[in-house]
């Protein structure tokens, strides 16, 4: 019969390989540790990290009036009243869900410049030059991840309830391309 005659479907579709062999792989394993450790501590600091950003920011806000922010155990406080002990990480998920992938894009991109550009054997200027462009790469990756986090963090309001709302919402009101404003003073600081 005409399904006997026919080749195993085995024999054209690779099989992907199992996620404990993958998981095995000294890489693997590094950019599991490297993005545990990202989120690990980027949640540690997320109180702080909103309190500076505030800092940062309120002068814009402020129109004139005189500063809200002028402490950090006030600001501490006013978030907490704000919006509760979960508050007080408001915008922290997005900066996880933007560190696991940066570690990871860094990493390869790194690897794969390194052996594309360098032949494996750069120089330390090549090293260099290698380690910023996969920074640059990731960066632009993630940005729009970076810059809704700091929408999430500065928002006092409640006008954003999650990453998802916060991206559509900026997409429908600004345009795509607002997710990318402030992307070329990341990549210079790279």
């Amino acid at each position: 019969s005409m399904a006997d005659d026919a080749p195993h479907s085995s024999t054209f579709i690779a099989k992907p390989p199992k996620l404990q062999r993958i998981m095995e792989t000294p890489a693997a394993q590094s950019l599991l540790a490297g993005g545990i450790a990202g989120i690990i501590s980027r949640t540690t600091v997320a109180p702080l990290e909103r309190v500076k950003i505030l800092f940062q920011v309120q002068a814009l806000s402020a129109q004139g009036a005189p500063l809200k922010h002028t402490s950090v155990l006030s600001s501490l406080i006013d978030m907490y009243r704000a919006g509760g002990i979960i508050g007080m990480w408001k915008g922290n998920t997005a900066n996880c869900v933007r560190v696991f992938p940066s570690s990871a894009l860094q990493f390869a991109a790194y690897g794969e410049i390194k052996r594309v550009a360098f032949n494996d054997d750069p120089t330390t200027a090549q090293r260099l030059v290698a380690g910023g462009s996969a920074g640059a790469i990731a960066c632009f990756v993630t940005y729009p991840l970076d810059f809704i986090r700091g929408r999430l963090t500065t928002d006092m309001a409640g006008r954003y309830a999650s990453v998802g709302g916060a991206l559509a919402d900026v997409v429908r009101n600004e345009g795509f391309f607002a997710l990318y404003r402030g992307l070329l003073p990341s990549i210079i600081g790279i």
